[in-house]
């Protein structure tokens, strides 16, 4: 009756162990994919970055839009010689005549200096100051006038002569050269030396007058 008993109790355990262990694997298995999701349609893939551009090939066919011209250039025509300047010592003491204020002569000659502006805008291109840097620094100065500042314009103290009914530029000192090179200055005073302003006076005159360079 014993025996009987404990051979029992052993194959009651046995079958609840085999119990626990069913239910483990399909806790570990889980459920079999349904057959909707195994039907499911699947994502393109993403495209492809385009390639980074190549930067040595940009910039080489840059330089080659930029590169110059190939070919023998064109002479550049010699400028004529710059007329005689009058010896600076006959004008240090020539009154300098005031631009603004009433009974000045400054507002007519301002008016008719910028008639000359279409003659004076050679002197600001590359081919017109290419034209007079042929004459070297040959432009007549004011002592200090050489003396480059590099900002600003050059400014000129015309030297002027009036017989009543008009006044000559009978030269056009550097003063101050600012950023102007020697061709534009050179170009400038063979512009303005001999030049014929409409400035009725009330008899013959001399006085000097400064003017800013300007394109």
């Amino acid at each position: 009756m014993t025996r009987n008993a404990f051979l029992a109790g052993g194959a009651i355990v046995a079958l609840g162990v085999g119990a626990v262990l069913f239910i483990e694997s399909l806790g570990e298995s889980g459920p079999a994919p349904s057959t909707a999701a195994a039907e499911a349609p699947v994502a393109p893939p993403l495209p492809r970055p385009a390639p980074p551009a190549d930067v040595r090939a940009t910039r080489a066919a840059m330089a080659q839009l930029n590169a110059p011209v190939q070919g023998t250039p064109e002479p550049v025509e010699p400028p004529p010689p710059l007329p005689p300047a009058p010896p600076p010592a006959t004008w240090a003491s020539v009154e300098i005549a005031n631009p603004h204020g009433a009974g000045s002569l400054g507002p007519a000659i301002t008016a008719a200096l910028g008639k000359l502006k279409p003659q004076l805008a050679e002197c600001f291109t590359r081919p017109g100051q290419a034209r007079y840097a042929q004459l070297g620094s040959a432009a007549s100065k004011m002592p200090g006038g050489n003396a480059p500042r590099h900002v600003g314009p050059a400014i000129v103290l015309l030297s002027l002569e009036g017989d009543g009914h008009q006044l000559t530029v009978v030269d056009a000192p550097v003063e101050s050269r600012g950023a102007a090179t020697d061709g534009t200055l050179n170009c400038a005073q063979a512009k303005l030396r001999g030049a014929k302003l409409g400035v009725e006076t009330q008899s013959a005159v001399r006085m000097r007058f400064r003017y800013i360079l300007r394109p």
